[in-house]
């Protein structure tokens, strides 16, 4: 029965008729320190985009840059070829670019996809990462307390001062 029951989130449910005063409540909000906001839309609208002030996402970037490798490789593997091996179809000048623009934009839409998964990959194998490190630095600084906690129990000597090894020089002598 407790699978069955929905958890309450607190929140604000409001309906506004223009599309500039949902604006300036979500300013409102954000101005008093609400950051989590969820806002639902008949249409997208730029204003309201602008008042929720969320960060534009670095993936796009990685399937921009895919997508004009793709495009680029596209035409120049394509003129690469035809100017390897000339065959003149037509009258058609042996570097005609029109019949490269199919395989272009397949390329284009290729490499602009797999590097968006790729860029996917990378940020979420980095946030493991970050993830794991942080989780070392908390188990270590533990482990640090816990000995520290636990020794000074134990053993009540005044110790020794800790005197860093050093590696003992010798002199040669020239003869």
């Amino acid at each position: 029965m407790a699978l069955l029951r929905s958890r309450r989130k607190p929140g604000l449910l409001a309906s506004f008729i223009h599309v500039d005063a949902a604006a300036d409540a979500i300013r409102a909000l954000r101005a008093r320190g609400i950051r989590d906001l969820v806002v639902y839309s008949a249409a997208p609208n730029h204003e309201i985009e602008e008042a929720l002030d969320h960060r534009v996402s670095p993936v796009r970037l990685f399937t921009l840059i895919g997508g004009l490798t793709g495009c680029a490789a596209g035409f120049g593997m394509t003129l690469w070829m035809s100017h390897d091996w000339p065959v003149v179809v037509g009258g058609k000048p042996i570097g005609s670019i029109p019949p490269y623009v199919v395989i272009a934009f397949e390329l284009t839409i290729l490499l602009g996809a797999l590097s968006t998964v790729a860029a996917v990959a990378v940020f979420a194998l980095g946030n493991a990462l970050a993830f794991a490190l942080e989780a070392l630095v908390a188990g270590v600084q533990a482990l640090r307390l816990e000995y520290y906690e636990l020794f000074s129990r134990l053993f009540a000597s005044s110790g020794r001062p800790f005197t860093p090894w050093r590696v003992p020089a010798r002199r040669l002598e020239n003869s």
